[in-house]
C-alpha cells in the first residue's frame, strides 16, 4: 500500500486523494439534517469542476472524501477563470509554476467551500470562530489496493464509529450510489466499480472488509488520528 501522509501534500492534477477534516476541538460540523444537504450542495458548487468524487461520508463531527483531481487540461480553464488575478502573475513563469499554482487552486477552492459553510453554521448556531480543524488532511493514493481500501473505509465509517449498525443504510454516504448503480448528487458522484472488478465484487469487498473490521478493529486504523 502506497500512501503519502503529509497534511501539506499538494493536490496534483490527475491524482487520487483521501481528504478528511473534523470539527475544531472535535465539535460537530452538522447540527440539523438540512446541514448535510447544504454541505453537499456547497461542495458541488465549489469543487465539481476541480475534482471527480469517488466516495464521501459525512459524520456529525467529521467528513471523508475520496477524489481524483481533474487532469491539467480540464483544470486549467476553470482555475484561470476563477482566479484571474493570481493567474496573471503566474502565467509567464513556466510549467513548474503553473503546476504549483494549479495545486494551490484546488486547495483554495476547498478552503473557500469550507469557509462558506462555516459562515452559514456560525449564523445558524450563534457561534464564532473556526468550525473546522486546520489544516484539512489529505493522503495521496498511488495504487489500486489503497484506492479500494480508502473507498471501503469511507463507506464503513458510520458503522465503525457506532453511529449505525448497517453502514449500507446510512443516508450521508455515497455507498447507496455503489449499491444502486447510480450517480448521486445530480451526477457528481462517480462510483469506481472498475477498480474492484465490477459492481458485485465491489459490494463483496465492502462486506468482507466489514467482517474483518468486526473481527479485528486494529485492521482499520482511524485515519482521523
Amino acid at each position: 500500500m502506497s500512501t503519502t501522509k503529509n497534511i501539506r501534500t499538494p493536490l496534483e492534477p490527475g491524482h487520487y486523494y483521501h481528504i478528511f477534516n473534523r470539527g475544531n476541538n472535535r465539535e460537530n460540523l452538522f447540527y440539523k439534517p438540512g446541514n448535510y444537504d447544504y454541505f453537499l450542495r456547497k461542495y458541488a458548487q465549489y469543487l465539481e469542476d476541480y475534482v471527480e468524487t469517488l466516495a464521501y461520508c459525512l459524520l456529525p463531527n467529521h467528513f471523508h472524501l475520496v477524489v481524483r483531481v481533474r487532469p491539467l487540461e480540464a483544470l486549467l480553464p476553470v482555475a484561470t477563470a476563477d482566479f484571474k488575478k493570481q493567474w496573471a502573475k503566474v502565467q509567464p513563469e513556466g510549467e513548474e509554476a503553473v503546476h504549483d499554482w494549479l495545486c494551490w487552486s484546488v486547495s483554495e477552492r476547498i478552503r473557500l467551500w469550507k469557509m462558506g459553510y462555516s459562515k452559514a453554521i456560525n449564523r445558524q448556531e450563534g457561534r464564532i470562530g473556526s468550525l473546522f480543524q486546520k489544516p484539512f488532511r489529505r493522503k495521496r493514493i498511488d495504487d489500486d489496493d489503497y484506492l479500494r481500501h480508502a473507498i471501503a473505509y469511507v463507506h464503513l465509517n458510520p458503522a465503525a464509529h457506532g453511529i449505525c449498525d448497517d453502514f449500507g443504510s446510512y443516508p450521508w454516504s455515497s455507498f447507496g450510489c455503489y449499491e444502486k448503480r447510480e450517480k448521486g448528487l445530480d451526477g457528481l458522484i462517480k462510483p469506481e466499480w472498475a477498480v474492484f472488478g465490477g459492481k458485485e465484487a465491489c459490494l463483496e469487498y465492502h462486506h468482507q472488509f466489514w467482517r474483518q473490521r468486526r473481527a479485528d478493529a486494529s485492521l482499520v486504523k482511524d485515519w482521523m488520528e
